[in-house]
Order: C-alpha cells, then sequence, then structure tokens
C-alpha cells in the first residue's frame, strides 16, 4: 500500500480541524444575526445570490450572510465568498414577492452595488457553474483581486505557481484595462510564464550591518523588499514615473500573482490616488482590504466569540474515544493504516476495514463509547433500516398508536453521515460531534440530510426544512440550528414529544375520532381559501370604488353584478372556487348579505388596527371635514393623525351623517365620543375644522367644548384647507353673500354641463370656467377671478344664446336670460368686485401657509398684515362702489327709501363682509401663537442656534406644553446636542423623527423624539409632510369619483385607504383576522378542531 493511499486518524482530525476554520474566517467576519443594509455599502462581507428567489430573467441580486439564514433558509444560494463594498439587496425591488425579515425598510435599489456573472452562479471566463458537473478536470479557482471573478488555474493564461508567498492574484483582463499595474509588475517580474520569481536573500556576516536593508536578486536585477520605508529619505515623488522612466519591459499576457505587501508599493502620490479613484481602484492602496486581512478578522471574531477550543471541553466524540485508551492503543489507531477515501473517515467504515486487517483496538475505544453511540456505529456499519428515510415515507402521523409509542420510545437516531459541501478550495464535513451539540438533531443517511427529531414527529408544517425537506448546507448549519431550536414550532414540537402518551388518549386510540378531526380540518382549510378568494374580490371592488351589485342578478342576465362576475371571472381560473359555486349550495358567497359581512369585517379590521396605532403613539391630531355625497345629503368626515414607527401617518376613520344636528353641542358631543371610542381624548394635541356644518353651528363653540375635555388640542387652521374656501363658507352666513355665491356657482354649472355651451364658452372667452360640482371643496377665488375678469365676454355669450335661441333648449334660454341679468345687475358686480379685492390678498396668504418652513412668527406676522389689508380695504367702499355704477348703473331705489339710504346700505354691507373675514382669520389662527415652539426644530436656525441657545421660546414651549415632557432640563440637553451635531443638520422634523428611529435613538433622546413627534403631529402647514399624502385629499378625490351608489362608511375606508389595505393584506395580518370576524355568523365549517 503506497504513502498516496493511506491517512492516519490524526490526519482526519487535523485536515477536518483546517477546513472549519477556514470556513469561519470566511463567515465569522460577517453578522449572521442582523441584515447588513443599515451599515450602508460595507467594506467586505460574505454574500450569496438566491437563485430560488430572483425572478426568471430577472436582475442580478445579492443577500448577506444573516439574511441568507433568515430570509433565504433552504432556497438554491449561489455561495460567492466575499465581495467589496456592496449593500444588501434582500427584499428590494429585484425581490418581487419578498421582504426582508430582518430589515423590511429598504430603498428599491442599490445603484452603488456591482454585479456580475457570478451572481448568476457561473465563473471564470468560461462561464461555467462551480462546482461545474460535466467537468472532470480537477482544478482549483482564484479570485482576482479587482473583478473579484473566480477563475479556473488552467485559465489564467500562465502556470499557477506554488509559491505560497504569492497572496493576491489579477487576471489578465483587469491588467490590461488598468495597463500601469504592467508596470508595477515588470519593476517586480513576477509575472514570467511558466514559473513564479524565486528570490534568494543575502546577509552580511557582520552583526553591525543587520540594518542595512536587505535586497532581493534575482540574476543581475535588485528589487526592494518589501519593508516599509520613509518615502521622503528612500522614494521619489512619484514611484510609478521612476518605474516609467526606467522602462523595464516584460511580456504583457497571463494573469499576475503578487506576493505578500506588495501593495505598500504602489505609489501614493497625489496623481497616482486620482488615478487610482478614476479607475475605481482606490482599494488597492489599503491593506485592509485584502482577503487575507478579511479572513484574519474572521478568525479572532470566532475565537473571541468561542474562547476556547472545542475539542478541549470534550465537544468531539473522536479525541473522548482517543482520550480514554491507553498509550500502545492510541498509537495502533493513530499509526493504522487505512483506505483513503472521502474526508473525514466515517468510523463505521474504519471500524469495518480495520476488522477486515485483523486489528481490535477500535474496539476498546467502541468499548468506551456509551449505548447509544455504539447501536448507531454498528446498525450504521451492519446497514440497518433508515428510520429518518422511513418516517418521511410514512409520517408520524399515519401511524397507530402503538407504532408512535415505540418509536418515541427507541429515540432519535444519530447515523454516521457521509455528508459534504464543497467550497472554493476546500470540501466541508459533517461532523458527529453535532449530536451532541444538539439533542434534537438526527439525520438519514440514504438521502445525506440532517433533520430534527421532535419535529419530524410532530411538527405542524409538514413542508418545513427540517421536518420534510432536510437540511445539508454545512457552510451555515450552525446558526441554522441555534436559529431553529428557539422557534415556536421546534418548541410546541418538543413540548408533544415530550408529554406524549400522557395526554389526549382517547383520541388518540379512537381512530374514528382521529379520522373525522382530519376530514373536518381538511374541510376547513379548503373552505378558508375559498373565503379568501372572496375577501380578494372584495378589496379589489373597494379600492378601485367600484360597485358590487347588479340590477339584474338572476341566473340568465349577462351582468349580475361586478362582485358576482368578478368571481365568476377568477373561477375560470382557479379549479377549486369554480367547483365550489358549481356544487355548494349552502355557502356559495354571492349573496348581498355576505358582500355586506365582508366588507364589514374588513373595515373592522383597519379600524382595530388604527386603534392599534393610536393606542402606540404618543400623540394625536383630529381633522374633521364636510363633504357631501351625490344627493347632497352632509357626511362629516373623521380623520386623525399620529406618529408610528415608520413615520407620520393620517388616517380616513369613517363618515357621520350631520344632515339633521348641526347644532356645536351635537357636533362636539360626536366628537367627543369618537376620540373617547378610541381612547385617545388625553393625548389630543390639536384639531382642525371646515364645512358648513361646523361654522353653521358655531366654530368658535365646537372646538371650546372639546377643549374642555382635552385642554392641549389648540384649534388651528389646517393647510388641507383652502383659506378662501373657508371664508367663503364662513360669509354664507349673510344672506347677500351666500344668494351670490349660489349664482356664481350656478354660472359655472350652468357653462360646464352643456359641451355646446363649454365650447362657445371657449371660442367667445378663450378661457374655461373652474370646474364647480357639489363634492368639490370651492375653489372660489379662482371662479370669482374669472368671472370678474371675463364678465363683459360672458354677457356677450348669453346675448349669444339668447339672439340664436332656436338653436339651444328652453332650459339653456332660460338661464342665459337669467345669468345675463345677473351679470349686470349692480348687487352682483359689486360684491364680484369686492370679493375679488380681498380674495388676491387670501390667496397670498394661503400660499405662505403652504411652505414647509418652520417659522410661525413669520406666518403669524403675515396673518396681521392680511388683517390690516382687510381694515384697509374698507376705506376703498367709494371706489368700489363708483366703479361698480360706471360698469352697470346707480341701484335702483327701493320702494321708501332714498338714494343716500342705498348707498349706506351698500357701505354697510361691505363693512360687514370684512368684518366677517377679519373675525374668521383671527379666530382660526389665535391658537398659533402657541406653536413657536416650533422654531425649536427649524433647520435653517440651527447655526444661529449654536451660537446663542432659544431660551424664549424654549420658556413657551414648557409653559404652553411642559406636562408632555418627562425632563425639560435634559431636553434642553439633548436640542443642544443636536443644534452642535453636522448629523442633524438640514433635517427637518419628518427627518428628524426618521433619523431618531432609523438609528435606534428613540431612547438615547427621548426628549428630543418626543418633540419631534408632536411636531409632526400638529397639521399646520409649517410642520406637515407632503400634501399629497393627506387623508383630506384621498377623501376629496373619492367623493369626487362616486357615482350614485349610497356608499357605506366601510367601504369608504377601503377606497380611501387602500394603500393602508394593501399593506394589510402583504402582511397576512388581514385574511385571518377577516375570517375571525366573519365566522362568527357560523354559516360554513371555517374552524379548526
Amino acid at each position: 500500500m503506497s504513502e498516496e493511499q493511506t491517512v492516519s486518524l490524526v490526519d482526519v482530525l487535523k485536515e477536518d480541524e483546517e477546513l472549519e476554520e477556514e470556513a469561519s474566517a470566511v463567515l465569522a467576519g460577517s453578522d449572521s444575526d442582523h441584515c447588513s443594509y443599515p451599515q450602508g455599502y460595507v467594506k467586505r462581507q460574505a454574500l450569496y445570490a438566491c437563485n430560488s428567489c430572483r425572478p426568471k430573467g430577472g436582475e442580478a441580486a445579492g443577500v448577506c450572510l444573516a439574511c441568507s439564514y433568515k430570509c433565504h433558509e433552504g432556497h438554491d444560494l449561489f455561495e460567492l465568498y466575499t465581495k467589496r463594498n456592496f449593500r444588501c439587496d434582500c427584499g428590494n425591488r429585484k425581490f418581487t414577492e419578498l421582504q426582508c425579515k430582518l430589515q423590511p425598510e429598504k430603498e428599491e435599489l442599490n445603484l452603488l452595488n456591482k454585479y456580475s456573472h457570478n451572481f448568476f452562479g457561473v465563473y471564470c471566463t468560461c462561464s461555467r457553474p462551480y462546482p461545474d458537473p460535466e467537468d472532470q478536470v480537477e482544478d482549483e479557482m482564484i479570485q482576482c483581486v479587482v473583478c473579484e471573478d473566480w477563475l479556473h488555474g488552467r485559465h489564467l493564461g500562465r502556470v499557477v505557481p506554488d509559491c505560497v508567498e504569492l497572496q493576491e492574484m489579477i487576471c489578465e483582463l483587469c491588467m490590461n484595462r488598468n495597463s500601469f499595474l504592467w508596470t508595477y509588475a515588470a519593476a517586480a517580474q513576477l509575472s514570467a510564464p511558466g514559473a513564479a520569481v524565486q528570490v534568494k536573500e543575502e546577509r552580511d556576516a557582520d552583526e553591525s550591518n543587520t540594518n542595512l536593508p536587505i535586497k532581493e536578486e534575482k540574476g543581475d536585477e535588485v528589487i526592494e523588499p518589501s519593508c516599509k520605508r520613509s518615502r521622503e529619505e528612500a522614494e521619489p515623488s512619484c514611484r510609478l514615473m521612476e518605474l516609467q522612466t526606467i522602462g523595464q519591459k516584460r511580456v504583457q499576457s497571463g494573469a499576475v500573482f503578487w506576493p505578500s505587501g506588495w501593495r505598500s508599493k504602489l505609489c501614493s502620490c497625489t496623481t497616482c490616488k486620482e488615478c487610482l479613484s478614476e479607475a475605481g481602484l482606490s482599494f488597492l492602496l489599503d491593506e485592509s482590504d485584502t482577503v487575507l486581512a478579511y479572513e484574519n478578522k474572521g478568525k479572532t471574531n470566532e475565537q473571541r466569540q468561542q474562547g476556547h477550543d472545542p475539542r478541549q471541553q470534550g465537544h468531539d466524540p473522536l479525541m473522548s474515544a482517543l482520550d480514554n485508551l491507553n498509550h500502545v492503543q492510541q498509537l495502533e489507531i493513530i499509526h493504522v493504516p487505512v483506505l483513503h477515501i472521502e474526508l473525514p473517515v466515517q468510523l463505521p467504515v474504519l471500524y469495518n476495514v480495520q476488522r477486515q486487517q485483523g486489528h481490535d483496538t477500535l474496539m476498546s475505544a467502541l468499548d468506551n463509547l456509551n449505548h447509544v453511540q455504539q447501536l448507531e456505529i454498528i446498525h450504521e456499519g451492519g446497514g440497518e433500516t433508515d428510520f429518518v428515510a422511513d418516517l418521511l415515507a410514512t409520517p408520524f402521523w399515519r401511524r397507530t398508536f402503538e407504532e408512535k409509542l415505540a418509536i418515541v420510545s427507541k429515540g432519535r437516531p444519530t447515523p454516521q453521515l457521509a455528508l459534504t459541501q464543497q467550497g472554493k478550495g476546500f470540501v466541508r464535513h459533517f461532523k458527529s460531534s453535532n449530536y451532541d451539540r444538539y439533542s434534537w438533531l438526527t439525520g438519514s443517511w440514504s438521502s445525506c440530510k440532517l433533520y430534527c427529531w421532535e419535529c419530524l414527529l410532530f411538527a405542524t408544517e409538514r413542508l418545513g426544512v427540517w421536518s420534510s425537506t432536510g437540511f445539508a448546507n454545512l457552510s451555515c448549519l450552525s446558526k441554522a440550528a441555534t436559529r431553529h431550536q428557539s422557534t415556536a414550532g421546534h418548541l410546541q414540537a418538543t413540548v408533544l414529544l415530550k408529554t406524549f402518551g400522557e395526554t389526549r388518549v382517547d383520541l388518540q386510540l379512537d381512530e374514528q375520532v382521529r379520522r373525522e378531526t382530519e376530514l373536518h380540518n381538511e374541510k376547513v382549510k379548503k373552505n378558508r381559501e375559498i373565503l379568501k378568494r372572496l375577501i380578494d374580490c372584495v378589496i379589489f371592488l373597494g379600492k378601485q370604488e367600484l360597485s358590487f351589485r347588479g340590477h339584474d342578478e338572476h341566473k340568465e342576465s349577462t351582468n349580475k353584478g361586478n362582485y358576482v362576475e368578478l368571481l365568476s371571472f377568477v373561477a375560470e381560473h382557479d379549479t377549486d372556487l369554480h367547483y365550489h359555486l358549481c356544487t355548494n349550495q349552502v355557502f356559495t358567497g354571492t349573496s348581498g348579505t355576505i358582500q355586506d359581512d365582508l366588507i364589514s369585517a374588513i373595515a373592522e379590521v383597519m379600524g382595530d388596527e388604527i386603534r392599534r396605532e393610536i393606542n402606540q403613539a404618543p400623540f394625536v391630531a383630529v381633522m374633521v371635514d364636510e363633504t357631501t355625497d351625490v344627493s347632497n345629503a352632509a357626511q362629516m368626515a373623521l380623520v386623525v393623525r399620529y406618529v408610528t414607527d415608520t413615520g407620520v401617518k393620517e388616517r380616513f376613520v369613517r363618515f357621520d351623517d350631520v344632515a339633521g344636528n348641526k347644532r356645536a353641542d351635537d357636533i362636539a358631543a360626536l366628537l367627543i365620543r369618537f376620540l373617547e371610542d378610541h381612547d385617545c381624548l388625553d393625548k389630543v394635541v390639536a384639531q382642525c375644522f371646515d364645512g358648513a356644518a361646523v361654522n353653521t353651528s358655531g366654530l368658535n363653540g365646537v372646538q371650546a367644548k372639546v377643549k374642555e375635555k382635552a385642554p392641549l388640542a389648540l384649534f388651528l387652521h389646517c393647510y388641507a384647507h383652502r383659506l378662501t374656501s373657508v371664508l367663503t363658507r364662513g360669509l354664507s352666513k349673510l344672506r347677500e353673500c351666500k344668494i351670490f355665491f349660489s349664482h356664481l356657482n350656478g354660472l359655472a354649472v350652468f357653462f360646464s354641463r352643456s359641451p355646446k355651451c363649454s365650447q362657445l364658452l371657449e371660442d367667445i372667452c378663450q378661457r374655461r370656467l373652474p370646474g364647480v360640482a357639489p363634492t368639490h371643496w370651492h375653489h372660489s377665488s379662482r371662479l370669482v377671478t374669472t368671472v370678474f375678469e371675463k364678465r363683459a365676454a360672458l354677457q356677450e355669450l348669453c346675448e349669444h344664446i339668447l339672439e340664436h335661441h332656436d338653436e339651444y333648449d328652453e332650459e339653456s334660454v332660460r338661464c342665459a336670460d337669467a345669468y345675463k341679468a345677473h351679470l349686470e345687475n349692480f348687487e352682483f358686480c359689486f360684491l364680484l368686485s369686492t370679493f375679488h379685492r380681498i380674495f388676491e390678498d387670501s390667496d397670498v396668504l394661503f400660499r405662505v401657509l403652504q411652505n414647509n418652513k418652520l417659522d410661525v412668527q413669520f406666518c403669524l406676522k403675515r396673518v396681521d398684515e392680511f388683517c390690516d389689508t382687510v381694515e384697509r380695504e374698507k376705506g376703498r367702499f367709494a371706489d368700489t362702489f363708483e366703479s361698480t355704477v360706471r360698469e352697470t348703473c346707480a341701484p335702483s331705489a327701493q320702494r321708501g327709501r332714498a338714494e343716500g339710504d342705498i348707498r349706506l346700505r351698500y357701505q354697510k354691507l361691505h363693512r360687514d363682509i370684512l368684518d366677517n373675514i377679519a373675525v374668521q382669520v383671527r379666530n382660526r389662527f389665535k391658537d398659533h401663537e402657541k406653536l413657536t415652539f416650533l422654531s425649536l426644530l427649524d433647520p435653517q436656525q440651527f447655526r444661529a442656534y449654536r451660537k446663542k441657545f432659544p431660551d424664549s421660546v424654549f420658556s413657551g414651549l414648557t409653559q404652553s406644553h411642559g406636562s408632555l415632557f418627562d425632563d425639560p432640563t435634559r431636553l434642553k440637553t439633548e436640542l443642544t446636542v443636536m443644534y452642535t451635531m453636522a448629523d442633524f443638520e438640514g433635517k427637518s422634523p419628518a427627518d428628524l423623527l426618521a433619523f431618531l428611529q432609523q438609528k435606534d435613538l428613540v431612547e438615547s433622546l427621548r426628549q428630543l423624539y418626543t418633540l419631534a413627534c408632536l411636531a409632526v403631529t400638529i397639521p399646520i402647514s409649517t410642520a406637515s409632510v407632503e400634501r399629497t399624502c393627506s387623508a383630506l385629499e384621498r377623501i376629496e378625490t373619492y367623493s369626487r369619483s362616486t357615482t350614485g351608489e349610497a356608499r357605506l362608511s366601510s367601504l369608504a375606508s377601503m377606497a380611501i385607504e387602500k394603500d393602508f389595505l394593501l399593506e394589510l393584506k402583504r402582511t397576512d395580518k388581514l385574511y385571518n383576522r377577516v375570517i375571525e370576524l366573519f365566522v362568527n355568523k357560523e354559516r360554513m365549517d371555517f374552524v379548526y378542531k
């Protein structure tokens, strides 16, 4: 037997230890518990590409070590070894149906990541997989340090040198792309094809010369050593230029192998650094970028985590067996020659080989093992039954009770496995000591995979990795096993194993009961799947704002309504649903009652989730607005605003009918009851109102009554309410103003109702009137401006309709005559001119309030300026009156009144309008004075606050909202820290909130976090998110698109909060909770036994 064919047990253990250390070096440098995404583009980390999750034809994507364990366990993974400057892609846009379990919030793409064909499982210039099942040539793969691709040794264009000092390789393609590297290679003479450089050292025998620089020689050429020298003393200003001047030549072909420390010899002058940066090679100047440095870091981390050698603690059963033998027996085992088989040698095979050669020394080792270990070795060596494979073929739950007792009593098998995994340049082997580390671990020697004994017997998940498919990824065995034994499913299976035979014996022995339970649960499973299809249809119609019912839903009807027709369409592609609709006579799911119950259940789940978010929020703002449906019935929309872990949210909760209850007491009571139902009355920090119902009932009365229950609920003007619309509704209390705006809106409706009139309007006026509909928030300022500027053209248009009366219907002729009279009427034109002047200024104020600055003082100053403008407008009555007289004619005197009395009447009306506007504005912005504290979070003021802390503003905060903070002194300290640190510079309150949440600083800066939550919860323009996110905007859109069906508040929730609804659906929270609510009707079997 030759030397090459033998191996000793010590060789087995030594090589196995080396392979384990090599694997630890790669993986221990990366975090296996936390996704690396928050670290940004990691300098170097272990990466994987998931072939299971990448869509067919999809883009390349890489995942970190932790995500390969948690999110891609059991998947088809391509091991990429390590890559530099990479950010984890798990769960981003490249994974269409996967959300990262460790870091769900990620950007859509990582634009700085670099990908290669390695991410598709192919390597080298030959683009073949590794290991390659079709490649019979044994060849190692070597990684290029520039492109980081792995190349076969035979495809490098040169012979791979044996010198261990040559630690890094750059492939020929990368050398040619960066031709200056050939200059360094030529100087070092490292890439001559066919062999590595042989270096010979000469030292002077004189001890006094030991400190002189040692030089390496090859022939007549001198190569400087790799030791560091002072660049000022030994190197010119640019080393690369000096080497190029020498002009040393070499053959520029084949890969180049570089020795340890070669990076330190690269020139680091400013010009060379810029060149390396432009070429994307700055990392070559970084010694810590090398794979060797990364592996050394990994080994150090692994040693630090373990704190000991596992073999010294008795974890290796082979070493334990050797320790129990005497010296002679140990020598026999260590030096006995055996057939060379794939490492590590399997102990039963080793025993058989020894027995065939007449050696019985291993029997002594077996004697020192416990009884279970002896049975495992002897049974496997003798070819006994694979117990795990037998359990997979006939599951535990299908066996008789007596068979189950026998299996549980016998205990888990721990067979020796020839389980290996090919790495890059090494092979991993399964060690039997893992059975001792994990008391639940078992294996199948026929499939060569690992399983969990408890889960094999009692797992509820029949298709799990540890209970069905088997685990074989040795590179992450330790992490995966540790994670599995902490799962709820494993713990439940463990309890069931320990208590087996003690409980429910009657059911276990009663085959009929067991079978009935199984049949019932199978039926429930199918029913729940059908119910999920119904829920999907309801969600689709709800979020698309489509009607459910049809006018004729009989079997022969060609249009049974959207819900039934959608179910029928889905059933064409779903055999289970088709069978259910055709055969089930008890519960088809198509009745109107079922539809209403499902809509109600879905809305209730959404409401419960909103309640949960509100309970966890520190503060709440309530926004009340009025809209009308197509029947002009007034509906009050209730919206809440609060902060969650993912930022500020605005949620529409419901509509309330206020058509018959418009008194202040009624509306205030409704609002207070709503806040009490959601258990947030003590959290309310702001209240906003708009709508005719609230204004009519007495705005001050409503907000004052809410303040009695919630003292901190400031009354604010909401950023989603146009100021001119608010003023218009307030002016409706004046009889003349209400008549004026009704005529004005009617004029717009008249010209937009008929396409012929609309076209005529464009031809004559070259402009359309702003659209007005019952469900719009009125944009009165635009309409006033348009009619004021185009009054003469509108008169001409009405004249045209009257002159060509035979071309129009009677209604159009009647309206044209009436609106022509209005456009010539003195009072209409007088009010038109008055509002035109005021609304010009109010629109300017509205735009100021819409900006995103936090300067409350600035906004309040603009409000005061607007009120001053309104006061000055009173003095311009004469101009308005006289100009209107010139454009129309003097107002006709009423019976019993002189001409002077008429002028005084319009002067009083003019003054009443202006006083009404001034009072409305001052009331709406009265509480804004208490918001000056928002300037504490104005990023534009941070620079000034560094020099002088805003004590007066801070004092105002403690006086108005001091009760919301646990420690005001701590708040001042945290604000000071924020002003002085560059990390916070330029961050708005919303950005600050997100920063504190993402960087896990909520607890460390708790007072600052509370202030940020308060700022973003208050719904004014200066502390709000973008208007497009406003729930009030979504309500407006929903109201405009409602088409005649009397919508329930539940259906409105689905349409307005469709993003929230889809978010619940993606996290699987929706289905189970809707089913739980729906099954209370007890129509069908939906509950498992």
